[in-house]
Formats: C-alpha cells, sequence, structure tokens
C-alpha cells in the first residue's frame, strides 16, 4: 500500500487498513499525544476509580437482592433497581466527560497528522501536533460530549445511534483543517461592517462550530454514504471496543484491585484512540475527495 492517504476514493477496507498503517508507523508519537490530551481525563479517572467501583458494586448488589426478593414481582423489581440506580448519574456524567476529553481531544490530534500527510508532508513533531490542535481542541470535545449525550438519547433505537455517529464522524477534522478559512471570512465580513477586532474574533469561534455541523451533513448525507460509514464506524466501534473489554478482563484476572483495573481500562481506550481519530479524518479527506473532487486540488488546497 502507498503512503498513507493518497488522494483517491478507498475501500472501506483500504481506511481501516490505512488507520493502521499510519498509527504504525508512527506509534511513539501518536500514543505520546494521545496520552497527553488525555492525561486531565486519565487522572480524574484515577481519582475517582474507588468511587465509581464501589457505585457500581452497591448498584449490583442492590439489583441481586431485589431480584432475589420481588421474584414474581416484576414491577416492583422494576421500581428497586431504577431507585438503586440513582447513584449512577454522578458517575456517568464524569465517564461521558471523560470520554468527551479522550476522544475528542485525540481526534483533533490526529486530523492535525493526517492533513499533514494529506498535504504530502511529514507527520510534525508530537509538540507540533499539540501547538496545532489545542487551540482547535475545544471544538472536536464539545462534539464528543453532544455525540456521546445523542448516543444516550439513541440507545433504545440503535439505526439513528449509528446515524449519529457517521454524520459526526469528519466534525473534528473539519474544526481542525478548516478552521482557518472560516474564521477569516467571518472576520474579515464583521470588521468590515465596523465590529471591533476583539469582538469578531470572538463570535467567530462559534462560527467554526456551526460550519463544521453544517459540513458534516453536506458530506454525510446521502444514503451511499451513510451506507458504508456505518460499515466503516461499525468496525472501528467493534475494534476498539473488543479490545478494551479484552484487556479489562485480562487485568481483572490478573489484578486484585478493581480501581486499577478501572483506570488500566481507561488507559487501555488511550491506546487505541490514535486509530478511531485517524480513521475519522481519513474518512473527512475521503469524503472530499468523492463529494469535492479534492484530488484534483494542489495539495497545499486540501483544507
Amino acid at each position: 500500500m502507498e503512503p498513507v492517504p493518497s488522494l483517491r476514493p478507498r475501500t472501506v477496507g483500504e481506511l481501516l487498513d490505512g488507520s493502521f498503517v499510519l498509527y504504525r508507523r508512527h506509534f511513539g508519537k501518536l500514543l505520546l499525544v494521545a496520552t497527553l490530551v488525555s492525561l486531565p481525563a486519565l487522572v480524574v479517572a484515577g481519582v475517582t476509580a474507588e468511587e465509581s467501583t464501589a457505585v457500581l458494586s452497591n448498584v449490583l448488589y442492590d439489583t441481586l437482592e431485589s431480584a432475589r426478593r420481588n421474584q414474581g414481582n416484576l414491577l416492583q423489581h422494576l421500581r428497586d433497581s431504577l431507585q438503586s440506580a440513582e447513584g449512577l448519574e454522578r458517575l456517568s456524567v464524569i465517564s461521558a466527560l471523560i470520554q468527551a476529553v479522550s476522544r475528542g481531544g485525540a481526534a483533533a490530534a490526529m486530523a492535525v497528522v493526517v492533513g499533514a500527510v494529506a498535504a504530502g508532508q511529514a507527520p510534525p513533531g508530537w509538540w507540533q501536533i499539540l501547538r496545532r490542535s489545542l487551540p482547535r481542541m475545544h471544538a472536536a470535545i464539545l462534539a464528543q460530549a453532544i455525540l456521546g449525550l445523542l448516543t444516550g438519547v439513541f440507545c433504545c433505537c440503535l439505526p439513528l445511534g449509528i446515524l449519529a455517529n457517521v454524520i459526526s464522524m469528519p466534525f473534528a477534522a473539519i474544526a481542525v483543517l478548516e478552521r482557518g478559512r472560516v474564521e477569516t471570512r467571518v472576520t474579515n465580513a464583521l470588521t468590515g461592517r465596523g465590529t471591533p477586532g476583539w469582538l469578531a474574533s470572538l463570535l467567530a469561534a462559534p462560527a467554526v462550530l456551526v460550519d463544521a455541523t453544517a459540513r458534516c451533513f453536506a458530506l454525510s448525507w446521502h444514503p451511499m454514504t451513510i451506507g458504508r460509514g456505518t460499515i466503516y464506524v461499525g468496525f472501528l466501534m467493534l475494534f476498539v471496543s473488543v479490545f478494551v473489554s479484552a484487556v479489562s478482563v485480562a487485568l481483572a484476572l490478573l489484578i486484585d484491585s478493581v480501581a486499577a483495573v478501572y483506570w488500566v481500562q481507561h488507559y487501555a481506550e488511550v491506546l487505541f484512540l490514535p486509530i478511531s481519530g485517524i480513521g475519522a479524518a481519513l474518512w473527512y479527506i475521503d469524503l472530499r475527495v468523492r463529494r469535492e473532487a479534492l484530488d484534483l486540488l494542489p495539495a497545499e488546497t486540501f483544507a
């Protein structure tokens, strides 16, 4: 396979292969970046590990007790289960924030890497990746938090959850690689109407979010794209989920501390965040090649 990514339409298999190839070639650097952007989330996970495992243990115990006590009374068992699950609310919020910071930050950083390679350049060093992605990371983290909320809302309807993931997949790459274009356009338009420069710059930030959302729908809202994206997202999510689950089970057998297993489980996800981030950025490049003939433009204008 040629250097990843060459600007041509790619199959789902080639995109998946490209994600692994790029990660393997720059494993140390990309893992370091993913670890650094996930460091706040990992610290929070470590601090709350004991509390989280205690809450989960209590909920599991209460659920089993309720099932034994209310045999034959399903309605009462459901009431008791819901009541015991009230302690999970804070834990769920913390877990969602941890995932949003880790996944959003890694997706923004990997978009910088894929953007450089797509322009025919060598991937920048880890410090340059962080320097370029940090000013634009908040948009990707916010998008990941909203996606997590939508996934929770659509948990009872799998097709809607998958659709939300497919449409939002290029968001981080758009916010990172197209931010300059949007900010310049908005700032020039506002300053041309007499708006102070500081206010124009401030208003350009939400414009990036709105533009990235609109671009996601414009690039992804097509039956064939949604079909391909469903397969692609399914493979990426399945791979990461299976790996993290396997690591968690193995550690549970080797480590006596449940809290330690909880923390290492989060880091196991960090280990494979670059793959999902690279995969999302490659998907964005492929969408632009297919929908906007990006492969016919000069390399420096790809973003």
